[in-house]
């Protein structure tokens, strides 16, 4: 397990803001708690992703009882909470609304939001933040269902607090910035993003997934976990619902009721987004990544990563230093 550290407001207040990049995190407010003696023990970790994308993972317990009074930015939030307590959010000059833990939900931000809470002296609660800004998505499928969401500033139910929050021990887990611990939280986004899309898709009445079985949410789960810890591999759908432990067929419809695509469609967009991850971050050629996303072909790479990204893959090359 990775070790504990130690962390004030201030601290917890800064990683915040580093894991949302430019447009900043969760700014505590109340200057009488923002360079005070209050502080929380346990780990927080920010992780980095892709353009327009941040998660900030935290499983803390409060050595005092601290009042939280913060604001956020525009932006959408999906979160994921566990432990005791409530949140409260207010949009404006508009009423509060308390959040209970124990849940996920989406906090849908136009403009600013104020964030409230109290936590009180030995209260451990853990939480998983993933925040998307529209304007800064190079999915602009994604950017639009974002723009949609934010149109109307809400917080919204997000029925899948049990099955997202089993993965927080896999975040935890791997000691300091290790590659299974990246593994892990880019997992959770996808996981996040797709129940995302689907609930938008869904309508009001929200996804239809209640059909399915707890037993088959977790086989869907494993399906998930393999093509997201190696997406190069050259999978088949006979192999994919051998993981599963069910037949193709039942793969090939359950999966889009969990993910919100079809099993062929998350390989492929894994692939694609570790690709674009190895020219912009690590250097990578286009062919070194047509090969790391599992293509024989660059033609092929090329023409499906125009079409998800909308620019060729020269495009994302790391800028190498003259020699």
């Amino acid at each position: 397990m990775s070790e504990a550290s130690t962390f004030t407001v201030e601290e917890l207040s800064r990683l915040s803001r580093e894991a949302s990049g430019p447009r900043g995190g969760l700014e505590i407010i109340n200057e009488a708690h923002k360079f005070n003696d209050i502080q929380f023990e346990g780990v927080a970790r920010s992780f980095p992703m892709r353009s327009g994308l941040s998660m900030l993972y935290t499983n803390l317990t409060t050595k005092e009882t601290f009042e939280m009074d913060g604001e956020i930015d525009a932006s959408l939030n999906i979160v994921v909470m566990s432990g005791p307590g409530t949140v409260g959010v207010q949009f404006g000059s508009g009423e509060c609304q308390q959040i209970t833990t124990n849940q996920a939900f989406v906090l849908a931000v136009k403009d600013k939001a104020r964030l409230y809470g109290r936590y009180k002296k030995g209260q451990t609660n853990s939480v998983v933040r993933l925040r998307l800004f529209a304007d800064l998505l190079e999915d602009q499928a994604l950017a639009s269902v974002v723009r949609d969401y934010c149109e109307a500033p809400r917080v919204i139910q997000f029925p899948f607090f049990s099955e997202t929050s089993s993965m927080f021990p896999l975040i935890q887990e791997p000691i300091g910035g290790s590659l299974a611990g990246q593994f892990a939280a880019e997992s959770i986004a996808f996981d996040l993003i797709a129940r995302l899309v689907l609930t938008q898709e869904a309508g009001p009445g929200g996804p239809s997934t209640d059909h399915l079985l707890a037993a088959d949410r977790r086989k869907l789960l494993r399906v998930r976990d393999q093509i997201v810890s190696v997406p190069s591999a050259d999978y088949n759908l006979e192999e994919l619902a051998a993981v599963a432990g069910m037949g193709v067929s039942a793969l090939k419809e359950k999966f889009p009721l969990l993910f919100g695509r079809p099993v062929i469609t998350f390989l492929r967009d894994v692939r694609l987004d570790r690709a674009r991850e190895a020219l912009e971050i690590r250097n990578m050629t286009v062919a070194e990544a047509s090969r790391l996303a599992g293509y024989k072909h660059l033609s092929t790479f090329s023409a499906a990563f125009r079409k998800r990204f909308g620019k060729p893959p020269s495009a994302f090359l790391k800028k190498r230093p003259n020699p």
